[in-house]
């Protein structure tokens, strides 16, 4: 374990530190400001459009990130994902109830994202392998359409400036 650390920087465990402390925040019930509550959302999918030049230079990446953010964010939209977000005009606050998915879809790209670089700086000649970059597109396309879903639903919840439960 002190291994691991030794070559670890440590922003990147202070990133870590910092994604957990969020995401166990994101477990329970909160109000937020609305330009908080879609900075998470909005913050992730522009991180995932940044990439989109990379993954054209090769179009079964891209098919394979865009299969796996349709298909999440289809999926979303049958379980009426994110439910019960109710928009405050008066305070222009968003009451966004807790769920774990926060935390674990930061963790899981996190961990896409370490487990990327570090395989790329060990094997610095031939970099991951197609597999690998597949798998990594299925991770990212999948948190892309989470957090899409997800950003609609805020943006449905205030397009309405009057109280009101969104349901999807």
């Amino acid at each position: 374990m002190l291994n691991f650390f030794q070559h670890v920087p440590l922003s990147a465990l202070v990133v870590l530190v910092l994604l957990i402390w969020r995401g166990v925040r994101a477990c329970h019930d909160r109000v937020l400001p609305v330009s908080r509550a879609i900075l998470l959302p909005l913050v992730v999918l522009v991180l995932s459009v940044w990439n989109m030049p990379a993954m054209m230079r090769e179009p079964v990446l891209a098919a394979c990130w865009l299969l796996a953010a349709g298909a999440s964010f289809a999926i979303c939209q049958m379980l009426h994902y994110p439910t019960a977000l109710m928009y405050e005009a008066g305070s222009r606050c968003v009451r966004v109830p807790g769920s774990p998915l926060v935390l674990v879809l930061m963790l899981v790209l996190y961990c896409a994202h370490f487990a990327e670089a570090a395989f790329n700086t060990i094997h610095t000649a031939t970099g991951l392998p197609m597999v690998g970059r597949l798998a990594l597109m299925l991770v990212y396309g999948s948190a892309g359409g989470i957090f899409l879903a997800r950003l609609l639903g805020l943006i449905r919840a205030v397009a309405g400036w009057r109280p009101s439960r969104i349901e999807g």
